[in-house]
Parts: structure tokens; C-alpha cells; sequence
């Protein structure tokens, strides 16, 4: 997922800028179907505009399943290739404060020996971190 990160992190800076640019966006789903839906407000209802293009366009770049934007967090969620282990989940968040607990290695070992109640964080840089939780 870091190397993945890596090697997209314009794509990545792009979608949330998309998504920010206007301020309706709280959710986008790329369905493959281009569905007026695939890019909607906080209730349910679809939003237009270049923006919501762009947004949906990247996030099907990038292999994103779900992105979700609210105050100050942004999360990618579950690309295609990345595996769940044992009903972890994964994904990418950007947030504008840093969430806690904060791990300085593989997310997926820290979450599984800790017994982590809720999710950990691995920094990546610039609001960037990775996500690591049970799924739900």
C-alpha cells in the first residue's frame, strides 16, 4: 500500500482536491456504470459538474470501491488488489488532524497484535496515512 501510495500520490492529491473543490461532494463510488450516483451529497442525492467528473474519474483511476468526505477526514476506501486479511480492512485516509493511535509499522500487524479496539494510523505524509480496521 505504500509503494502503491507512492507511485500515485498526484492521483491521490487530485482526488481530494477535486472532492474539496466543491463543497455538495460527500461521497463517490465508482460503480463502472457511470451512474448519476456515483457521486452524491450527504443525502443520497446525486451531484454534477466537473468536479464530481473529475472525482469519479480518479477515484476509477486509482481502483477506489468508496471515497467518503466529511469534516476535515477523507477515506479511500479498498482498492481492487489490496487484500482483506482475516477481515481487515484497509484503506487510505487524509485528515486534516492526525488521528490516533499512530503506528510506525506495518498497519496490519500493529492492528492484530495490539487488539486495537478501533483503527490505526500509519503516517505517510503531507495529512496522508493508511488505514487499518475490521471492516464495518
Amino acid at each position: 500500500m505504500l509503494r502503491y501510495f507512492e507511485d500515485h500520490k498526484a492521483q491521490f492529491d487530485a482526488l481530494l482536491q477535486a472532492v474539496r473543490s466543491d463543497p455538495r461532494i460527500r461521497y463517490v463510488t465508482p460503480s463502472g456504470t457511470d451512474k448519476p450516483n456515483d457521486v452524491a451529497d450527504d443525502s443520497g442525492q446525486p451531484v454534477g459538474g466537473p468536479a464530481a467528473q473529475q472525482a469519479l474519474a480518479l477515484a476509477k483511476e486509482l481502483g477506489v470501491s468508496n471515497v467518503t468526505m466529511s469534516k476535515g477526514y477523507f477515506m479511500l476506501e479498498r482498492v481492487s488488489d489490496w487484500p482483506l486479511h482475516e477481515g481487515i480492512f484497509k484503506g487510505y485516509v487524509y485528515s486534516s488532524s492526525s488521528p490516533r493511535p499512530l503506528v510506525q509499522t506495518d498497519t496490519f500487524k500493529a492492528y492484530t497484535h495490539t487488539n486495537a479496539p478501533g483503527p490505526v494510523y500509519r503516517t505517510l505524509g503531507a495529512g496522508w496515512y493508511i488505514l487499518c480496521s475490521s471492516p464495518g
